[in-house]
């Protein structure tokens, strides 16, 4: 999603607009009664985006300057316009008597009617709510709003800090929409600064979500000792529990599943223009997926930051070429790989069934990515995680120090014991005061070379320090 607002100062810049953009983000284009032609093209503006994007989204401050937007409905893809509708009074201001009481505001129907008509395509025609006087009528009103005319969603023009009071009112509206089984969506104006303080505040169930998690694979190629799919200690012990010693088809079933292309695509088209980070990851590797780097860039394409958890071995340098492209703009492209060594010897150790070949793949992956991204300016941006265990706690320096090299940041994350096998890898006892003196000297290295601690207070707590 972005939001330009040209009620706030500061210059627009096509340039910047066609750089910042994703191919099929939301844009939230909001326009004032009045503004100077001097400053800005209003045509040029619209051109730009629309050749960007096909979800744009014009707020037209005033009805009374609904008309003179037709011309633009008519040269451009523009895909919704947003009408200001007041309920609680009439559209100039003015009281009426249904104010007294609650129900449907049947004169906010009334107008948003006749506005209809003066567009082409009436069901670009998106109603942003004002609420005036009586918030007891914006619930119904938005009901009958969603069922007369089959409006996507609807925005709540609403451009201030929250207060008590406001506050109150919404939170009533949407409990009286819950209660009455409502299911459409409500957004709070996208200009707004305080846009997730307003969600939040007002237990706004209908604003959709922030942050989705895909598992696109369960597949993955690699042997980590803790992993409880593909460690080569926890696959025997899978195996025990058969009577011929062998993983059973159902198992087998769930370690080979992939989500379908279609149905990636089905999730993306299905979520509200609220969400802001997807993250790929899951019992297996995101990028063992065959169409994985067309699925990425599609969701990457509807402006959202994408975090993806991978070995990071699959990629080639083309690949990882067009995920550079990608980057381009103010969304970030991360990549939390996890590599659990900082030297051939102790990821062969973590990963049994891999090669010093595999580790210098993955190492040379993510160095070419960062001198892209040293080259051009922007780029992915990595987190090397490394799982803190038996095999390799005493390399923690050495990983921030790799960090630096790459590029990347760092999250020194202990191993979580979720089972009797995990215990085998977990730093033994008669280690643990050399461990923590090993994480002390990681955060001083760390902050010699000013890198980035992922969870940086959890090594904290381990070296006694809070």
């Amino acid at each position: 999603m972005y939001s330009i607002d040209l009620n706030k100062p500061g210059m627009i810049k096509k340039e910047e607009i066609l750089g910042e953009i994703q191919s099929d983000e939301f844009v939230y284009l909001r326009i004032p009664n009045s503004f100077s032609t001097a400053e800005i093209n209003l045509n040029d503006l619209i051109a730009s985006i629309t050749s960007r994007t096909s979800r744009l989204f014009v707020s037209i401050e005033s009805f009374e300057t609904i008309s003179q937007f037709k011309k633009y409905e008519l040269l451009y893809p523009i895909s919704w316009f947003g009408v200001p509708v007041k309920v609680g009074s009439n559209q100039f201001g003015g009281k009426n008597n249904q104010t007294l009481y609650s129900g449907v505001d049947s004169n906010s129907l009334e107008i948003f009617e006749n506005l209809k008509n003066k567009f082409i395509k009436n069901s670009k025609m998106i109603p942003e709510f004002q609420l005036t006087e009586n918030h007891y009528q914006l619930g119904p009103t938005i009901v009958e709003f969603f069922n007369r005319y089959k409006i996507p969603f609807a925005f709540l023009n609403i451009t201030k800090e929250p207060t008590d009071a406001s506050v109150l009112a919404f939170r009533e509206t949407f409990e009286s929409l819950r209660v009455n089984g409502f299911k459409g969506k409500i957004y709070f104006s996208f200009n707004n600064n305080h846009l997730e303080e307003w969600n939040l505040k007002t237990f706004n169930t209908f604003s959709g979500l922030q942050t989705v998690h895909i598992d696109l694979s369960n597949k993955c190629t690699h042997s980590c000792v803790f992993c409880g799919v593909w460690g080569p200690d926890f696959i025997d012990e899978m195996k025990s529990k058969s009577p011929n010693n062998i993983i059973g088809p159902e198992l087998i079933d769930f370690m080979n599943r992939q989500m379908s292309f279609v149905k990636a695509i089905e999730i993306l088209e299905s979520l509200p223009e609220t969400v802001k980070t997807v993250q790929f990851g899951g019992v297996g590797d995101p990028l063992t997926h065959p169409q994985w780097l067309n699925i990425l860039s599609r969701w990457k394409s509807r402006g959202f930051n994408v975090e993806v958890l991978t070995n990071f071995e699959y990629p080639s340098f083309n690949e990882i070429d067009i995920l550079h492209e990608h980057s381009r703009g103010k969304k970030n492209l991360d990549f939390m790989v996890n590599i659990s060594a900082a030297s051939a010897g102790s990821y062969i150790k973590v990963r049994p069934r891999q090669t010093t070949m595999i580790y210098e793949k993955v190492i040379a992956n993510i160095r070419y990515a960062n001198e892209l991204k040293k080259r051009d300016g922007f780029g992915l941006n990595f987190v090397l995680i490394n799982i803190i265990n038996e095999f390799n706690y005493f390399e923690a320096v050495k990983m921030i120090e790799l960090a630096y090299d790459l590029g990347a940041s760092v999250w020194l994350k202990p191993l979580e014991v979720h089972s009797e096998i995990h215990k085998n890898f977990s730093i033994k006892n008669e280690h643990y005061d050399d461990f923590q003196k090993i994480m002390k000297a990681a955060l001083l290295r760390a902050d010699q070379l000013r890198i980035d601690l992922v969870m940086r207070s959890f090594v904290e707590a381990i070296v006694g320090e809070v």
